[in-house]
């Protein structure tokens, strides 16, 4: 992103700017945008600094999922059983705020739409191992080829309107 940050003073065309891109690498932000548009999403606790545990446990129950801010393809994303497992992984996040999550139950599947401007390309459903609950592709789901519905071509395209993407992909 610094890179493009030094070209765009030179109009060299590029895509998604910066800020746009930021935003979608951000949970915290993406939490916000969903909040604001009213996009279905687990319930969210934006965690920083003074966020303790009693706080994240009393919103969202246990078990809860904590993600880093800027977290790389499931690195870093934790499922808590107890208030201890939440409180020892909020000082890990030290400065690196982010995000807990009502835990979703495995056995569901997410969807990852992949849009161009507003032409949805690729549509992929997830589903985590047995016995796992994480429906990431680089921690071992299956993916399998969706056939996209319209409400979830509908929802993906407004939450690339939102985010202000040209090309993006979106979780549901």
């Amino acid at each position: 992103l610094g890179l493009f940050e030094k070209e765009l003073p030179r109009n060299i065309p590029v895509f998604d700017h910066t800020v746009n891109v930021r935003t979608a690498l951000s949970k915290r932000a993406q939490a916000r945008v969903f909040a604001e548009h009213d996009f279905p999403r687990p319930q969210t606790v934006l965690v920083g600094t003074s966020t303790g545990a009693e706080e994240i446990i009393a919103e969202l129950g246990l078990p809860v999922v904590i993600k880093p801010d800027n977290d790389n393809k499931g690195s870093g994303v934790v499922r808590c059983e107890t208030g201890e497992e939440v409180t020892t992984e909020l000082s890990l996040l030290k400065e690196n705020w982010g995000v807990a999550q009502r835990f979703v139950p495995e056995g569901k599947a997410t969807l990852r739409l992949i849009f161009v401007r507003d032409q949805l390309i690729a549509c992929a459903s997830r589903l985590a191992i047995a016995g796992g609950w994480r429906a990431n592709y680089k921690r071992g789901a299956t993916m399998r080829r969706h056939t996209a519905s319209a409400e979830e071509i509908g929802l993906g395209r407004a939450i690339m309107e939102v985010t202000g993407l040209d090309i993006g992909g979106v979780d549901l």
